[in-house]
């Protein structure tokens, strides 16, 4: 169970880290898309975005939190580097190919348009 609580911890942090970014991207984006003027609310996908990010960021640390509660009641939880795995390792594919295509490629199909 260590190896799982430290594959948690670790995504739980590298989730954190990319989410700030994430959060500083979105908001210089819609001084773009504003500066634009193309009518493109942007909103909508960030908002999406975002809410992705918190719910992997408290997915990691909740398991954590799991992990450890049952670490002090003295029960081992099966299969826990796996679903720590899945938790941390299988969305960190995902997320950013999730974030750019609604962050960054509605500027650019919207630009290339010009």
């Amino acid at each position: 169970m260590k190896v799982a609580k430290i594959i948690s911890v670790i995504g739980g942090i590298i989730y954190l880290v990319y989410w700030v970014f994430i959060l500083l991207t979105s908001f210089k984006l819609g001084g773009v898309y504003s500066d634009l003027d193309l009518g493109y609310n942007p909103l909508v996908s960030i908002v999406l975005v975002n809410v992705l990010g918190l719910g992997l960021i408290v997915a990691n640390f909740g398991y954590f939190y799991y992990l450890v509660s049952k670490e002090k009641k003295g029960e081992l939880v099966k299969n826990a580097v796996l679903f720590s795995i899945l938790i941390a390792g299988v969305p960190l594919l995902l997320f950013p190919a999730i974030s750019v295509i609604f962050l960054i490629l509605p500027l650019y199909s919207i630009t290339s348009a010009f």
